[in-house]
């Protein structure tokens, strides 16, 4: 991502977490086959960004890159409705293909264009200030980087999971000089969630053209709506 305001640009920005983005809710099993299916489309993605010569920001859930067997003495966030250290991928009974992919990196860093990889935390982690604590996000974010510069990445840009903005003082410290913000819609700032997806839906059904935004660089790291 970029902060000069004199030149226009489109982005796309690909959240790329398998089962790390949907391990602590109920919705695993109905995108297990979806996840199974993740290497072909991100190799579908990369001929097509290839052939268009267009950049994008792959956010990568680092855990992806990372094989272990469980984090016993981490930081755990209070969240009510699961126990994350407990339901990782990694000590859960969950099918290694669907959370460790070291390979998507390898095809995604084998384009002819360059690509930007960004971060979607370690663990795709909710980094919300009311339920995670300061430790646990620290955890996160420095485990996450550590990760990306084990494997030559030296990351600029993090993308919140559940783009639950929270603990930029964290990704500052961190080094991240760019986080995507929430969507510039209407109807992000002013809907509750449940209201906010018929809008959205009929976004995406009509193809209409996204809201034009302007980096904010007032803070550090800086907003990219």
């Amino acid at each position: 991502m970029h902060s000069d305001e004199s030149i226009g640009r489109f982005v796309i920005s690909l959240d790329t977490e398998l089962a790390w983005g949907t391990f602590d809710t109920d919705s695993l099993s109905t995108f297990t086959e979806a996840y199974q299916h993740t290497r072909e489309t991100v190799d579908k993605l990369c001929n097509l960004f290839d052939h268009h010569k267009t950049p994008v920001t792959w956010a990568l859930t680092m855990h992806l890159l990372d094989d272990c067997d469980g984090h016993d003495d981490w930081p755990n966030p209070q969240y009510s409705w699961v126990n994350w250290y407990d339901a990782v991928p990694c000590v859960e009974n969950i099918s290694r293909e669907l959370w460790y992919a070291p390979e998507l990196l390898d095809r995604i860093s084998s384009t002819t264009i360059s690509h930007e990889i960004g971060l979607h935390g370690y663990t795709h982690m909710i980094l919300d200030e009311t339920r995670c604590s300061p430790a646990a996000a620290k955890q996160e974010v420095t485990t996450a980087v550590k990760v990306a510069n084990r494997h030559g990445i030296d990351p600029d840009t993090y993308v919140f999971p559940r783009n639950q903005i929270g603990y930029l003082d964290v990704l500052r410290d961190a080094g991240i000089d760019f986080y995507r913000g929430i969507d510039a819609y209407w109807y992000e700032s002013y809907l509750p969630e449940p209201a906010r997806k018929p809008f959205r839906f009929a976004d995406e059904f009509f193809r209409r053209s996204p809201p034009t935004v302007t980096v904010d660089t007032s803070q550090s790291p800086a907003n990219v709506p």
